[in-house]
């Protein structure tokens, strides 16, 4: 029975270290190979540009899907609004002339 226990705490000992032991030279390799350079405390004048750039865009682009929105609006608005229509008529007699605008009422 004691060498069944021996083995066990053998196996398990050796499962640990083949798990622990990559994972810990892997932490020890990252620690070591940093760089001494500390990081930049600001943002650069280039990038600061370009962030300002970026925005104006995303505000134009805003007012223009704004104005789209309040075209839509509008658009169903007066199709909500407009009188019921007759169905479309033959193309034939669309191109004979038809009826004028003030006969239609």
């Amino acid at each position: 029975m004691q060498k069944t226990e021996a083995l066990v705490a053998v196996m398990a000992f050796a499962m640990m270290t083949a798990v622990l032991l990559p994972i810990s030279l892997a932490f020890a390799r990252r620690i070591f190979n940093k760089t001494s350079a500390p990081p930049p405390h600001g943002m650069s004048a280039e990038l600061d540009e370009r962030l300002h750039r970026m925005e104006q865009a995303i505000e134009s682009i805003a007012i223009e899907v704004e104005r789209v929105g309040e075209g839509q609006r509008f658009v169903t608005q007066l199709l909500a609004n407009a009188p019921a229509r007759s169905p479309a008529r033959p193309l034939a007699e669309n191109a004979s002339g038809g009826e004028r605008l003030e006969e239609r009422k």
